[in-house]
């Protein structure tokens, strides 16, 4: 309730057809306010020759579309696990390397002594 009525004091208004607040737009004929980009699409809309509804297909090329990224996501997914796998390697490696050289020095420190 306070967010409409602050962005109605700074001069947005909420379009009834995108649900977008924008400061850019027209009433129409009935009094509904709607945002400029409604607006544009709905007059190029209505002098569009050709202007149809869309079809229902969306979704098979939505799935055709995932379906070609699954290799790059499966590449990907392989490629930060190696990466991540090989980090963990080198910080045991440098951990190892560590023990070990300090257990050397205490070692030689005994025989001098």
């Amino acid at each position: 309730m306070a967010k409409p009525a602050l962005m109605r004091v700074f001069g947005y208004r909420l379009c009834p057809n995108c649900s977008v607040y924008s400061n850019a737009g027209w009433c129409d004929d009935q009094g509904t306010w709607f945002c400029e980009e409604c607006q544009v699409n709905c007059i190029i809309d209505l002098f569009d020759d050709g202007f149809a509804p869309e079809e229902d297909g969306w979704t098979l090329v939505a799935g055709a579309r995932f379906m070609a990224r699954l290799p790059l996501m499966a590449g990907r997914v392989a490629a930060l696990c190696a990466w991540h796998t090989g980090k963990a390697l080198v910080y045991a490696a440098l951990a190892t390397t560590t023990t070990t050289t300090a257990a050397a020095a205490e070692g030689s420190a005994g025989k001098r002594g």
